[in-house]
């Protein structure tokens, strides 16, 4: 006969049993719940991680933000509740060991940004914590020798998959990896300018010895007194610089095999690319004062009309193998080999299969299905990035189009000599004999003002022209479509733009451009008042040119003003005078043309590559592709004397 406290017994090691299961349930669906998160996170990086480098989106930004800081967390946490878990599960081992693989096989993403490269000491504690974890749950969960054999296989094999990251954070270190492997071009480099050797031929690109290959350690030397690396010889095959390459007559790079010279050109980005990667290692450009190095760019790169496209074609590529430098883990596979890091990766695809198979054949399914926690986007991504100044908002990319690039060029192309200064619109007012009128808004307190003014008084040219009543649409269509219309409206937004969300670009200190554009926003709220559009124009859009006309009235009386101290009415009276003094419409827009296409390879050179590079991971920038071009120009810095 059962008694009651018999039943009672029963009951509550029933209970206790209950509440053991409902525990373990609960901590299995968590630990799935998070592997399958991670996974996603990290299918995110390996898919979209790269979209960086040409979009501006900062939804995108600050997704993969996200989930390149989540991912390593949750990875952490998971085995840890792996560890802590009470009751055995062969999954988990195979789960735990997966994630690892799954992290270190991002390719498209070794780092979000330049500071983790610098700091990949993190990365290397971040590595030991997860593999310590790791060999924890194998031991723990993975029971069956069968399995344990193929598991810690796995393990090593991981360890090279990870590695690569570690490697490629070193390589693109500017502290430790960049500048030891950038020593040796910057020796050649200026070993080669020192020597005395035959005339050079841009065309052909004769006498100018710019590395592309040749790092093999038993073929370098260090010569004194300066300690120089050197290779030991430059005639055998293990050592090949760019007028090899051009004096090639071998089947792939002969005018049969390589017509149009496209693989030639890819060959001179990546020696163009060695060539940059000196000025983030802070080594000198010795060949810059040089006339070749003029000549390289103005009658090699720019020999023939309509070069504009191959210009920027060689020199997106070169900004794509740095991006790679900096942001992926390219350059270390390639270093490597290509087909042996991908055997590497279908090793562990057959290893993994053995293992992940008989291990998901033989799980039970749960009685309770996984359900994940979704959270609402709007408020997280508001808390996420900066709130905007002054209600600025960043408005959607614009392609420049190619009458832009072709203007910029053929600016470029009209300094037959290096030593010819470049000006911030100067030279393009005195060859179009208006400098007397118009260069005194080249001549402010700081390039800054100089671009807001010209701005406004650019965007009041453009107002005015749509609202000029007495030309037919059709001049005025004509107008709108003409190139130098065109080249000068997109080069004066794209500047502003530089000023608002660019500032580290530009000539000036960043704060400063910052806090005059802030001063300008308020100068315009408090001039243009009365100007905005009233609530039945909002609600039927009536009248939309109405607006247009009483801005462009009211800007245009402001320059009658006498004492102007104030950017936004400098700009009113430069829009005066050149709607005033200049009659004609088509001249007008050549020489706001001229000066715009001057003013952007003026403010293109800059000491801050840092900031440059920052931009390649957030889609990247004009300027940066002006940047390099005049780098290798030999045109580093804008002169002092040039200075507004």
């Amino acid at each position: 006969m059962v008694s009651g406290k018999d039943i009672l017994v029963v009951n509550n090691a029933t209970n206790v049993q209950n509440c053991v299961l409902n525990k373990a349930r609960e901590t299995l669906e968590y630990i799935e719940s998070y592997v399958l998160l991670t996974t996603l996170l990290v299918v995110f990086l390996t898919v979209f991680g790269s979209w960086r480098r040409r979009s501006h989106s900062l939804t995108l930004k600050y997704s993969i933000w996200a989930c390149y800081l989540l991912s390593t967390f949750l990875i952490n946490y998971t085995m840890g509740l792996m560890k802590s878990a009470t009751f055995p599960n062969e999954l988990f081992s195979v789960w735990a060991m997966f994630l690892i693989i799954f992290l270190g096989s991002a390719d498209c993403i070794s780092a979000y940004s330049l500071e983790d490269s610098e700091n990949r000491k993190r990365y290397y504690l971040e590595i030991f914590v997860q593999y310590f974890w790791l060999g924890w749950v194998i031991g723990m969960h993975a029971n069956e020798h069968k399995f344990m054999i193929p598991l810690y296989l796995l393990y090593i094999l991981s360890l090279i998959t990870t590695g690569g990251r570690a490697e490629a954070l070193e390589l693109a270190s500017r502290s430790y990896g960049l500048v030891r492997n950038t020593k040796l071009v910057a020796d050649f480099m200026e070993d080669e300018s020192n020597k005395e050797g035959d005339e050079a031929d841009p065309t052909c690109m004769k006498g100018y010895k710019y590395l592309v290959k040749g790092e093999k350690k038993e073929k370098v030397k260090v010569k004194a007194p300066r300690y120089h690396m050197q290779f030991e010889t430059t005639d055998d095959n293990g050592v090949i610089t760019i007028d090899m390459i051009w004096q090639c007559e071998g089947r792939l790079l002969s005018s049969t095999g390589d017509p149009d010279g496209r693989l030639k050109d890819i060959c001179l980005s990546y020696a163009l690319y060695r060539l940059l990667c000196r000025r983030f290692a802070k080594y000198s450009f010795p060949e810059s004062s040089q006339l070749k190095t003029w000549n390289f760019v103005r009658y090699g790169l720019l020999s023939k009309e309509g070069d504009h496209e191959r210009a920027f074609r060689v020199i997106e590529l070169e900004l794509g193998f740095l991006y790679d430098l900096f942001y992926t883990k390219y350059p270390v596979l390639f270093a490597n080999g290509l087909p042996l890091s991908r055997l590497l990766q279908f090793i562990i695809v057959i290893i993994g299969c053995y293992v992940a198979v008989p291990t998901l054949t033989n799980y039970q399914d749960r009685d309770s299905d996984v359900h994940l926690m979704t959270t609402g986007g709007h408020n997280l991504d508001a808390l996420l990035t900066d709130k905007p100044r002054n209600g600025l908002k960043l408005s959607a990319n614009v392609t420049l189009p190619m009458e832009v690039k072709k203007a910029i060029i053929h600016s470029l192309k009209t300094h037959e000599q290096r030593i010819q200064r470049l000006t911030n619109g100067v030279a393009s007012l005195q060859r179009n004999r208006v400098e007397n009128e118009l260069s005194w808004a080249c001549r402010l307190e700081t390039q800054t003002h100089v671009i807001m003014v010209w701005h406004i008084a650019t965007s009041l040219c453009e107002l005015n022209l749509s609202s000029q009543e007495i030309v037919t649409g059709e001049q005025v269509n004509q107008q709108r479509e003409s190139e130098d219309f065109i080249v000068a409206t997109k080069l004066s937004k794209y500047c502003a733009y530089l000023v608002a969300f660019a500032p580290r670009l530009l000539p000036d200190h960043p704060y400063i451009t910052e806090f005059i554009f802030d001063h300008v926003v308020v100068e315009a709220r408090e001039k243009l008042k009365g100007c905005e559009k009233s609530i039945c124009q909002k609600m039927f859009n009536l009248c939309k040119d109405d607006r247009k006309k009483r801005i462009s009235k009211k800007m245009l009386t402001l320059g009658q003003e006498d004492g102007n101290q104030e950017i936004i009415e400098r700009g009113a009276v430069l829009a005066k005078d050149l709607l005033e003094k200049i009659d004609d419409n088509g001249r007008r827009w050549k020489i706001l043309a001229e000066l715009w296409t001057e003013m952007m390879l003026f403010v293109a050179p800059s000491d801050d590559e840092t900031a440059h590079a920052e931009h390649l991971a957030m889609g990247g920038e004009f300027v940066t592709h002006l940047w390099a071009l005049l780098s290798h120009a030999g045109i580093l810095k804008r002169d002092s004397a040039q200075d507004v």
